[in-house]
């Protein structure tokens, strides 16, 4: 801050005690903003005075109560659950129901938390959702960290 007065040649308007002072208070009612604003959004975020964001979840039986705490961490609701079975024809049809559902909803986003070694059925029924203009999530987990290195797909 010194140095931009001195190189503008403003240093004779403002005296040294207020540009030191600028320059300690300033950075510091910073830190101070950003730590109080966190505490109020948390504090906010648990006591629910934020809207959360609807989202329609598609997941394996063993995956729901996983999926629903990095749903409610993260400020979503989960508006409903489309559990996959086994075969990739549960998947199909979990993915025709979804559609059936967002069509007529206010559902914001779209998770879906399947098994990587399902890769190959999840990417041939991706093209059902290209003409909704939802966000799509892979939620993090070991399978995903190894495939991919985006979290979120947007189509449409």
């Amino acid at each position: 801050m010194i140095c931009v007065g001195f190189a503008l040649k403003v240093s004779a308007d403002f005296s040294r005690g207020t540009i030191l002072l600028l320059a300690i208070v300033g950075p510091a009612a910073l830190l101070c903003e950003r730590y109080f604003l966190a505490r109020y959004i948390t504090y906010a975020a648990q006591h629910g005075k934020l809207r959360r964001r609807r989202v329609l979840v598609i997941a394996e039986d063993t995956s729901i109560e996983r999926v629903t705490q990095l749903l409610h961490r993260s400020g979503r609701s989960p508006y409903r659950f489309l559990t996959v079975a086994s075969s990739d024809q549960g998947l199909n049809e979990a993915v025709d129901l979804a559609l059936d559902i967002v069509r007529g909803s206010n559902i914001e986003e779209i998770h879906i938390a399947v098994s990587w070694s399902r890769w190959p059925a999840v990417k041939a029924m991706l093209w059902k959702f290209y003409a909704r203009p939802l966000p799509l999530f892979f939620p993090a987990g070991r399978y995903r960290r190894r495939r991919a290195n985006a979290s979120t797909s947007y189509l449409g």
